[in-house]
């Protein structure tokens, strides 16, 4: 066979040999926004059903969710990636790093993982856990966020 006609050795060693079989995630960020009487955030007693949650905004964007895309192979696996991203240990697929004056997401707080039509939610945990929710009331918009008041000693 000519040379010119053969594969380079580089092409065929970085040929994949295995079809893409991952399922491509979009994150979105919830934060806990429940306060107690004296204004303290309570978000980080955990998750619960009635704590308000608000959509976190891309701070480029302004009205825009701050949303990030995740390739992983099922469910838990994109959920943990997720969660590095949300703490700002990883990047996303496109190296997108959680802004760095932004709040990053702590224990209380939901990440949303969509897929198609399916979104499926996410409480962090302590300790680098993760608690499956069997779904979450609508993010409230960020005009909505209650005022939390000052504290007074």
């Amino acid at each position: 066979m000519p040379a010119h006609r053969r594969p380079s050795l580089l092409r065929t060693l970085l040929r994949p040999t295995t079809p893409h079989t991952d399922t491509r995630y979009t994150m979105t960020g919830l934060m806990n926004v429940t306060t107690s009487p004296h204004g303290w955030s309570e978000r980080h007693y955990g998750f619960q059903p009635w704590h308000p949650l608000a959509q976190v905004h891309d701070p480029a964007r302004p009205h825009h969710p701050l949303t990030f895309t995740i390739d992983a192979a099922d469910l838990p696996t994109a959920a943990t990636r997720a969660r590095a991203i949300a703490t700002a240990t990883a990047a996303d697929l496109h190296s997108t790093w959680w802004p760095p004056t932004m709040s990053r997401l702590t224990t209380g707080d939901v990440i949303a993982l969509t897929t198609g039509d399916t979104t499926r939610y996410f409480a962090l945990a302590p300790h680098g856990a993760l608690t499956a929710l069997p779904c979450t009331n609508d993010p409230i918009p960020p005009a909505h966020l209650p005022r939390r008041p000052a504290l007074t000693s």
